[in-house]
């Protein structure tokens, strides 16, 4: 990123200005930044009020700039999950319109959340008004470049085999940023020959797989069987919430790549929270419950708090409590292989 990219302000406002590379975490943090400055140049509505601006760390209409760590680490976390689900629906609702049935297995980033029912960030708005402005100057830039390095090398060697950017006739684009179409296509347009990639077939699970699991080495894919297939089903419970985490044979991914889940619950007065990690399959005869945790509300009055669930190689399964600009750790469940004993 140049000195004059507008994505500067939203990176030195949570304090990681030095991180200056063009990627996803520089658009998580424009997309937070923006709704909590100006979120009607991005969100549509059907029949609520557009809100001036919005925290993702709660939801709420934004009254004090808080920057801890925890809720900036919260805040990135929510815009990177809208972010990415971006890559399958042009519409990522903040709460559902009133009277809708949730599709089954879709989550919303704030559930509990009545005035922003409705709401939605759109696809089209967030590329015209984020996308554009931040990549279209590091494209521009990777252009130059590109022209540099071929020059360079043909005044060294003017028999060189050099590609110019308009004889590219096809780019495979990688990394969790570019399952997103419109990154794709910003970033395509340094290769102004090359066949597109914005068909269905392009946002098709197979080639979101292939980008997110994808080893570039000499453009060589290695396939998911990078990745260990886990051996039990997660589940988390409380008294009114159900939500699998992982599922039997599914992919146990680095931290790097598996993404946090977020659930917000309203507690009453002194109400306890009971929250619980069960675990199934993998020859268990039945559910069996690995981790818990308790929180009771401290006060008279409702309370809202947010749990943060994730599940990754390195780190197993874990969850913390966000609540009063604070974060607790609840359990961390190591999945782990047994070594065989007859060895």
């Amino acid at each position: 990123l140049d000195e004059g990219n507008p994505a500067r302000i939203a990176l030195q406002w949570f304090q990681i200005g030095d991180r200056v590379e063009v990627g996803g975490n520089v658009l998580d943090c424009v997309l937070a930044y923006q709704l909590m400055a100006s979120a009607p140049r991005l969100l549509e509505t059907e029949g609520r009020p557009v809100p001036e601006n919005v925290d993702p760390a709660s939801g709420a209409q934004v009254t004090r700039l808080n920057r801890t760590p925890a809720l900036n680490r919260q805040r990135l976390a929510v815009c990177r999950r809208m972010k990415e689900r971006f890559a399958h629906a042009s519409r990522q609702y903040l709460n559902w319109p009133m009277g809708v049935k949730p599709p089954t297995g879709e989550s919303v980033p704030f559930p509990n959340q009545s005035h922003l029912q409705g709401v939605y960030l759109e696809h089209s708005l967030v590329d015209e008004n984020l996308f554009r402005h931040i990549l279209g100057p590091a494209v521009i830039q990777l252009g130059q470049q590109i022209m540099n390095d071929m020059e360079e090398r043909l005044s060294k060697d003017p028999d060189a085999a050099v590609a110019r950017p308009e004889e590219v006739k096809r780019v495979f684009y990688v990394g969790g940023t570019c399952i997103d179409a419109f990154v794709r296509e910003r970033f395509g347009q340094a290769f102004p020959n090359a066949r597109g990639d914005t068909d269905a077939e392009a946002q098709s699970p197979e080639r979101i797989a292939e980008r997110l699991n994808a080893v570039v080495e000499g453009a060589v894919w290695y396939d998911e069987q990078l990745f260990t297939p886990s051996p039990l089903t997660l589940t988390f419970r409380s008294a009114d919430r159900e939500e699998t985490l992982l599922q039997t044979g599914e992919l146990l991914l680095p931290a790097s790549l598996a993404h946090p889940r977020f659930i917000t619950l309203t507690l009453e007065g002194h109400q306890e929270l009971d929250a619980r990690l069960f675990a199934s399959g993998g020859g268990l005869p039945e559910p069996v419950c690995v981790a818990r945790g308790f929180y009771r509300n401290p006060v008279d009055s409702f309370q809202e708090v947010t749990l943060r669930l994730q599940v990754s190689r390195e780190q197993g399964a874990t969850a913390a409590l966000l609540a009063y600009d604070r974060e607790w750790e609840l359990w961390r469940f190591i999945l782990a292989e047994q070594a065989d004993q007859k060895q």
